[in-house]
């Protein structure tokens, strides 16, 4: 019985164990936590941040970072600093509006911080997988049985957990990348049936989402998945690409049953044949409204008022304090320029730019598949297809922690980890 306590005490009050502890809630914050709402997702940061000591606290983690992220985190605080002041002295709203809209950037900037204290050795790295796997696994197994249940109406505002169907393929989308690594890296012939089980799962209820966005962001992330395995990782490419023809076919018998028997699904506005007549308009008869879901109409208006404020933009107003046609821009860029003016959206494309040139030169390393950057690059690109098509600069609060957090790992000691590589707390030992 003594030795049970003081086991029980050893992992709990010992610094390095506390440690761990606030590895896992904070990774639970960027997983499965969004899907509980923003309560659950600040109670596990901050219960996370409770399990540092002081020294943890003060540690002055930008000292082991090269000479490259060391320019890219101060232009990154360069733009923090932009789009924090900018709005509250420039912003169109009310003072306590304006006030209100700061907890926005600082509650960003707490855990892009905690990003960087926690993400620093081989436990965070595989645990943020496993995690993301299982977050993948039992919410696409919810979202399929609800469909199924509900008869796969055309509903885009009634998923399990979340809600709205944007939502549900966006944080997919980020999750995503981390079960497509495991995947292709795994030897287990177990484990890996149970990856591709999970991939079917995650991508059909992507599908299921009848947004193009996901479509297309599916498309790109195989896409870029492939020429990543073809160029640096040949090992896997046949497994791959006898995996992605299974799954597609999987995908179409599923969507074509489903098509079949559930009329709503396919002929009720917004339903499948309306979205595929949306991708299909490309041709002769190219019309950039349709295409767009009209989002064309609403970027020329908001240009339009844009240029009437270019330097300072308009705050964290929306678009109804301004004009009755617009809402948000439907668009990052633009809505980075509405919220703090067209520098805002420049130095936001450069960091992006920036992001995605660091990803492509680290993913191979030695010879060898750098996880962090080929994870990261897959995130990337869904985020940028989204970004074109919808607000991602402005985004909901769950969607933009896993993207933002999902990046900064760039700037982690995580950034040069392979799985064969040793990376030790600099916290001591027990």
């Amino acid at each position: 019985m003594e030795n049970i306590v003081l086991r029980f005490k050893s992992m709990f009050f010992c610094e390095i164990s506390k440690f761990r502890l606030g590895q896992i809630l904070f990774i639970s914050g960027i997983t499965f936590g969004l899907f509980f709402g923003d309560g659950a997702r600040k109670a596990f940061f901050i219960a996370a941040l409770l399990c540092l000591t002081k020294s943890q606290l003060k540690e002055k983690f930008y000292k082991s970072l090269t000479k490259g992220q060391k320019i890219y985190g101060c232009f990154l605080l360069l733009f923090c600093l932009w789009i924090f002041f900018i709005p509250l002295f420039c912003g169109i709203e009310p003072l306590m509006g304006r006030l209100e809209g700061l907890f926005r950037p600082l509650e960003f900037f707490i855990i892009m911080w905690e990003m960087l204290i926690f993400a620093k050795d081989e436990f965070f790295f595989k645990n943020i997988k496993n995690f993301a796997i299982m977050t993948c696994f039992i919410y696409s197994v919810l979202a399929v049985s609800q469909r199924f249940i509900l008869g796969f109406p055309v509903d885009f505002s009634n998923w399990v957990v979340l809600g709205m169907a944007w939502r549900v393929g966006t944080l997919l989308s980020g999750l995503l990348p981390w079960v497509v690594y495991a995947f292709i890296t795994e030897r287990s012939l177990r484990k890996t049936l149970f990856l591709a089980l999970v991939i079917i799962l995650t991508c059909g209820t992507m599908f299921l989402t009848l947004y193009t966005t996901f479509w297309l962001v599916l498309a790109v992330q195989f896409v870029a998945t492939f020429l990543v395995i073809l160029l640096f990782y040949r090992k896997g490419l046949f497994r791959i690409c006898v995996f992605t023809i299974a799954t597609l076919a999987i995908i179409f018998c599923l969507i074509y049953s489903i098509a079949t028997y559930y009329e709503n699904f396919r002929d009720n506005p917004g339903g499948l044949m309306e979205q595929l007549e949306q991708i299909t308009s490309v041709g002769d008869k190219f019309e950039i409204s349709k295409f767009t879901n009209r989002r064309s109409e609403l970027w020329c208006i908001a240009i339009e008022l844009i240029k009437k404020r270019p330097m300072f933009g308009y705050g964290w107003a929306d678009g109804e304090m301004v004009s009755d046609r617009i809402g948000h821009m439907h668009n990052a860029f633009l809505q980075a320029a509405w919220n703090a003016g067209i520098p805002a959206a420049i130095m936001y494309a450069i960091l992006l730019l920036i992001l995605c040139i660091s990803v492509i030169k680290k993913i191979k390393t030695n010879g060898k598949l750098m996880p962090i950057s080929f994870v990261v690059l897959l995130a990337f690109l869904a985020y940028i297809v989204c970004a074109m098509l919808d607000d991602m600069f402005r985004s909901q609060r769950t969607i933009m922690t896993l993207y933002l957090s999902t990046f900064m790992l760039m700037l982690t000691p995580l950034a040069n980890f392979t799985p064969d590589s040793k990376n030790e707390l600099s916290d001591g030992k027990c």
